[in-house]
């Protein structure tokens, strides 16, 4: 992962967190929502950020349903705005692979 797109999810990432803490305290907000999604993105791009998510879903198993569904919200929306990356290779190597360019008698 290029050093742009880490530090881009870090500002991201953080950010949500920043909107989770305020929404704590405005009605208006899906706090824990927000924080939810801010962890998740930060634990991309963090191991001590991946340690924290990992220990909230040890020490209480009930918010696992809300950190699943901040997970699937990210991938939702980062297919939205990212498009689907495929990992395949491209035509010619693919041909290439499976001997494409062999003459079968």
């Amino acid at each position: 992962m290029s050093k742009t797109r880490r530090l881009w999810l870090r500002i991201v990432g953080w950010g949500f967190v920043g909107l989770g803490v305020l929404g704590l305290f405005l009605p208006i907000l899906q706090g824990v929502l927000f924080l939810l999604v801010g962890l998740c993105i930060l634990s991309t791009v963090s191991p001590r950020a991946r340690l924290f998510r990992q220990g909230l879903r040890r020490r209480y198993p009930s918010l696992a349903g809300g950190i699943d569904q901040a997970e699937a919200w990210l991938k939702r929306q980062s297919m939205r705005v990212f498009g689907r990356r495929e990992s395949r290779p491209p035509a010619g190597r693919a041909k290439q692979a499976h001997g494409g360019d062999e003459t079968h008698s």
